[in-house]
């Protein structure tokens, strides 16, 4: 699992929320987020749709962004983000 999908998940069971119900307010599937959240597929680099999921999961701003930002593949030298 990815930081973003540990955090993510983590944010959902104490909110108590299931994918499907995540899906309906983010208009994404089921297996799209059960993707993300077990780091098979990469989160949206989109900061406005990031904050309405931590607005949806009630918390805190940047929880989901930072480890969003840990899971970018790095530089080990430069620190760049490498695009794949």
């Amino acid at each position: 699992m990815t930081e973003f999908g540990d955090a993510f998940r983590k944010a959902r069971i104490k909110k108590r929320l299931t994918l499907r119900e995540i899906g309906k307010h983010m208009n994404r599937s089921i297996s799209n987020l059960s993707d993300m959240e077990h780091g098979r597929k990469d989160p949206p680099l989109n900061i406005d749709w990031i904050t309405k999921l931590e607005n949806l999961l009630c918390v805190e701003f940047g929880y989901l962004l930072m480890a969003v930002r840990k899971d970018i593949p790095k530089c080990p030298k430069c620190g760049a983000i490498i695009k794949g």
